[in-house]
């Protein structure tokens, strides 16, 4: 897996929904966590996602943000997520 090689640096949030009629966040149901994944193949670190109920119990969503082609800024790869909700619906 991409994150066979450890992980660290996690941010959790409430799941949410955004009310357009409103422009206004409403938590829902469930937690999101975003995680820094280092692979074990090639020692790139990767933004990885996860899922909870209950905030013990974590299922693997998978990658969220992957690094970039050979050169992009980001090929040598990418971690320390933070995610921002923002007052129009976008994060």
């Amino acid at each position: 897996t991409l994150d066979a090689g450890g992980c660290a640096r996690c941010n959790v949030l409430r799941k949410a929904k955004y009310d357009e009629d409103n422009g206004t966040w409403r938590n829902d149901n469930g937690w999101i966590m975003l995680y820094e994944g280092v692979s074990k193949e090639d020692g790139k670190h990767r933004i990885m996602a996860a899922e909870s109920d209950d905030l013990r119990n974590w299922s693997k969503i998978g990658v969220a943000l992957n690094v970039g082609e050979d050169g992009a800024w980001d090929s040598d790869g990418v971690g320390a997520p933070h995610v921002l909700r923002l007052d129009d619906g976008t994060s």
